[in-house]
């Protein structure tokens, strides 16, 4: 089956879109903290490298198409720009990698 008619996105907009991004940022702050507090910065990115990879599988396979970058944005907000000083300051962190070259 295939639609032929125009796309009303308002209900979508409204009712489904705004309640996941909220979700999506509570659940991706939360999960950077719990990664943040038992993972070292190398497995830190790693994790969030597959996260990214996972959902923007997700969102092509059950988002409309304009949700896709509002959701890389939230997890890229969430787990790198709030995490990024406390990143580069812990003791595995971001400086000892580029200090000691251990940037695989």
């Amino acid at each position: 089956m295939h639609w032929v008619g125009d796309k009303n996105l308002a209900r979508y907009d409204d009712e489904f879109e705004k309640f996941f991004q909220q979700n999506s940022k509570d659940y991706f702050n939360n999960k950077a903290q719990q990664w943040f507090s038992t993972l070292t910065c190398h497995e830190y990115v790693e994790k969030i490298n597959s996260h990214l990879k996972q959902e923007e599988t997700n969102a092509d396979f059950y988002l409309q198409e304009q949700t896709k970058p509002k959701i890389i944005n939230i997890v890229l907000t969430e787990c790198i720009d709030c995490k990024a000083e406390d990143l580069t300051n812990m003791e595995m962190g971001c400086t000892y990698m580029f200090d000691n070259r251990k940037i695989d």
